[in-house]
């Protein structure tokens, strides 16, 4: 956050006055989650059973909070974006970061269980792996 210098001539009349007003618009970011899925596209139908948050985290002087927690749809091509998140607080940065809590697993695992930090304007993908179940069945060929 950086505020310039200047200067500028202003010329009043005698007995006149004028109004000089200064502005300033805070910086503001976005940050945006998408969520990939790793399950041989849905091979054993598992993925409708998941239940997933995410949370969008800020830190500020070492203290972390939340901001927003979202449920995450199981379709393809899920994402959130937060938009118009104050970059400073008290002229501090703010780190922002996500996090994804599985409440209900369904045999799948994330790769975002401890909060991952996002860069201002940033994104980050999140994904779930399952390994879809396998099985073998033995032949014997009579001849």
């Amino acid at each position: 956050m950086a505020i310039s210098d200047t200067t500028a001539a202003v010329t009043v009349a005698n007995g006149g006055s004028k109004t000089i007003t200064n502005s300033y618009t805070p910086e503001k970011t976005d940050i945006t989650v998408t969520k990939t899925w790793n399950d041989a596209n849905n091979q054993d139908g598992k993925r409708a059973g998941v239940v997933a948050k995410v949370t969008l985290k800020k830190t500020l002087d070492s203290t972390t909070t939340d901001v927003e927690t979202v449920t995450v749809g199981t379709g393809d091509n899920w994402s959130k974006k937060w938009e118009n998140l104050p970059v400073y607080e008290g002229s501090k940065l703010i780190t922002y970061s996500v996090v994804e809590a599985l409440e209900t697993a369904n045999g799948y695992t994330s790769d975002t269980t401890e909060a991952a930090e996002v860069s201002n304007g940033g994104s980050k993908t999140i994904t779930n792996s399952y390994t879809p179940e396998v099985t073998s069945i033995t032949v014997n060929k009579i001849w």
